[in-house]
């Protein structure tokens, strides 16, 4: 028997999910032998609202994995409710697992275990970056002038200097530790360049909604391409030392208040003087 675990990520059209599972178990069973079991949330669903899944009955069992009768009942409550014989594979969903199953390995592991399950798949959908931080940032600003926190991650400009579309594939990277025959400045140089090109035009709608706001936008090292004969990161080196930072406070370049403060520090000089 195979688990299956739908664990989100958020904002990803988890519980439109979850209640159509809700709603169409006879289905899923006739064409797959897919079994979704009976939780609180179904009522919900039947209703025509939105479900919060059935992970809740994995959560209990993984609660009381250490108990193997417990286990043994959840196995065989479970297995009643399923439309016909034995289910091929069972699934569970909960969109929170995305940041909490991880944190319980063991227990989750004595719980298939004790099921006889020989297979376990997570189900992990994502969504665009740019496009699921607006849509999380529209939803959880209430009211509009709340302070929000958003830390986005920019992988495209990172070896192997790759972005979606791009006309050269993503492997092998120009530019990888101790160097190489296939290591070369000058493609390292063209495709990063390319990179972050792409990169800025996915982020003008982002800093457009935080345009009022602080902005910062650095990097966390550089790389090496071939400088004293080394390559890439993970040295000390002025190459993989040497970053971008960029600022802007309440909407105001921070280049632009430097400027200001000097005019009046000199106009103070030329006050006293």
């Amino acid at each position: 028997m195979q688990l299956h675990l739908h664990v989100g990520h958020g904002k990803t059209g988890s519980s439109f999910l979850q209640s159509c599972w809700a709603l169409n178990r006879s289905e899923l069973w006739r064409h797959a032998r897919l079994h979704y079991p009976v939780a609180e949330g179904d009522q919900r669903a039947r209703a025509g609202a939105f479900s919060s899944g059935n992970g809740v009955l994995l959560d209990r069992a993984i609660q009381a994995s250490h108990r193997p009768r417990r286990l043994r009942r959840f196995w065989d409550d479970l297995l009643r409710q399923a439309p016909g014989s034995a289910p091929g594979s069972v699934l569970f969903s909960a969109e929170r697992w995305a940041r909490h199953l991880p944190m319980h390995p063991e227990a989750l592991l004595r719980v298939a275990d004790a099921g006889g399950v020989g297979t376990i798949r997570i189900w992990l959908l994502v969504r665009d970056p740019l496009d699921h931080a607006l849509s999380v940032y529209g939803l959880a600003v209430t009211p509009a002038d709340q302070p929000v926190f958003l830390f986005l991650n920019v992988g495209e400009t990172h070896v192997p200097y790759w972005h979606e579309g791009a006309d050269w594939e993503r492997w092998p990277s120009p530019c990888v530790p101790f160097g190489g025959a296939g290591c070369s400045a000058d493609k390292s140089r063209r495709r990063q360049r390319a990179c972050l090109e792409w990169v800025d035009q996915q982020l003008g709608p982002l800093l457009a909604r935080f345009a009022g706001a602080t902005v910062l936008a650095c990097a966390d090292h550089g790389d090496c391409w071939g400088e004293d004969d080394l390559w890439e990161h993970g040295i000390s080196h002025p190459a993989t030392l040497t970053v971008p930072l960029l600022l802007r406070v309440r909407g105001e370049p921070v280049q632009n208040q430097t400027s200001v403060r000097r005019s009046r520090r000199e106009r103070l000089k030329a006050l006293f003087n």
